[in-house]
């Protein structure tokens, strides 16, 4: 089996445990119903957001997934390409990246999956990481939620990354940043033709 590791569930998320608690899984506690439900829609029905599978490579293909939270999709996808494949998984918030590289070490896939600890921009620089909740961090101006600044973090563009790991193909790149997905695009210039298929997740 696989071991995943998220935060406990919010206020909000034990209210929703108990207005669904008959119609959910008896191994769900207060506590563990937000981790369920992350792996839920992340993990066992995380493709839904993907354009098709048709788009998504088998064995020995190249991943990059920014925006990561704790992994539930990189897991998968580093399932997905084997170990002969690739998955460069990228997460800002420096908490919910030590989550992250729990998963993929608990789960024996440090050799397929590379954490690493930054935003995605259109340069390399530090920037200031601004936070709502465990889930929605961002690194852009934003009008839709009241953000907190909390933690100054690298930035690198995605160019940067591509050559860091002397990545000849991408064949698939996920990006889920909370609005900096234009600044990331911006940032992927010399490498444009390396990149098979985008997923935006907005």
């Amino acid at each position: 089996g696989l071991v995943f590791h998220d935060w406990e569930s919010s206020k909000k998320h034990t209210t929703m445990y108990w207005l669904m608690r008959d119609k959910s899984k008896k191994l769900y506690t207060p506590n563990t119903f937000f981790a369920a439900s992350a792996l839920n829609r992340s993990f066992v029905h995380g493709t839904c957001r993907f354009p098709g599978d048709k788009f998504l490579p088998g064995r020995g293909g190249v991943v990059i997934e920014a925006g990561a939270y704790v992994g539930y999709k990189a897991i998968s996808f580093a399932q997905r390409v084997g170990a002969s494949g690739r998955v460069i998984v990228i997460e800002a918030s420096p908490d919910n990246f030590r989550l992250l590289c729990s998963n993929i070490d608990e789960n024996g896939l440090g050799e397929v999956a590379k954490p690493i600890n930054c935003a995605v921009w259109n340069k390399d620089e530090k920037l200031l990481l601004m936070s709502k909740t465990r889930m929605k961090h961002t690194i852009v101006d934003t009008d839709e939620l009241s953000f907190e600044a909390n933690d100054t973090i690298n930035a690198k563009s995605l160019d940067t990354i591509i050559d860091d790991f002397g990545l000849e193909t991408v064949d698939f790149l996920n990006l889920q940043l909370n609005g900096a997905e234009i600044e990331a695009i911006e940032g992927l210039q010399r490498n444009f033709h390396r990149v098979r298929y985008i997923n935006i997740v907005s």
